[in-house]
C-alpha cells in the first residue's frame, strides 16, 4: 500500500473509528504465523462495515485489519469480512477482549447457555474500567470467564470467517494496584 493511500484513509484514525499503527519490521513477526512478510500497515477499526467509505481501498491499504465480528453487535458479518479479506495480501482479525467485558456484548448481562454472564462472574469481575464506564475489568484466569471466552465468544468470532483473533485489554495488570 502506498503512503498516500494510508494518508487518505488517515481519517479512520479519528475518534471511535479506529487506531492506525505502523509497526516496524521487528513487530510484524510478533503478529503471528500467516501474517504477510513485511507487514507494515495495520488498523484496529472500531466502526461498522457500512461506515467504510471505500471497502476495496480499505482492504488494499492495510496488511492487517482488526474488526469487531461479534454477531450480536452487528458491525461485521461473514459476508462483510469476506469483502475486505484478501488472503494473498492481508489478514482480517476479530478483536476479543480478554481482560474486560463491554456492555455492548450480549453476554455482559445475559448468560449464554452453560455459561455465566460477565456481571454474574463475581470472581472474575474486577470493577469498572475508568476509561470506559460501560465496561468491566475481568480476570481471564477465572475459569468461568475463561470458558465464556474460549467456548462461546471466540468460536462465534471465528465463524465470521476471520483469519484469527486480536486479543485486547491485556493491560489489566496496570489496572490492579498493589496495596500493602
Amino acid at each position: 500500500p502506498s503512503t498516500s493511500d494510508r494518508d487518505a484513509l488517515g481519517a479512520l484514525d479519528a475518534g471511535d473509528t479506529g487506531d492506525l499503527g505502523t509497526p516496524d519490521a521487528s513487530d510484524a513477526h510478533a503478529l503471528g504465523p500467516g501474517v504477510p512478510a513485511g507487514s507494515s500497515a495495520w488498523v484496529v477499526y472500531q466502526g461498522s462495515f457500512a461506515q467504510i467509505p471505500e471497502a476495496d481501498r480499505f482492504a488494499g491499504t492495510f496488511d492487517v485489519l482488526v474488526v469487531d465480528a461479534d454477531p450480536d453487535v452487528g458491525r461485521f458479518d461473514a459476508a462483510q469480512v469476506s469483502a475486505i479479506r484478501r488472503p494473498a495480501s492481508n489478514r482480517v482479525l476479530a478483536a476479543l477482549a480478554v481482560g474486560s467485558c463491554d456492555s455492548s456484548r450480549a453476554y455482559f448481562l445475559s448468560p449464554p447457555a452453560g455459561h455465566s454472564s460477565c456481571l454474574a462472574s463475581t470472581n472474575a469481575n474486577l470493577g469498572l474500567k475508568a476509561d470506559n464506564p460501560d465496561a468491566q475489568w475481568m480476570n481471564p484466569a477465572d475459569a468461568s470467564f475463561r470458558s465464556l471466552l474460549l467456548d462461546y465468544a471466540a468460536p462465534r468470532l471465528i465463524a465470521a470467517g476471520v483469519d484469527g483473533l486480536y486479543l485486547r485489554d491485556l493491560q489489566l495488570f496496570d489496572h490492579c494496584a498493589i496495596t500493602t
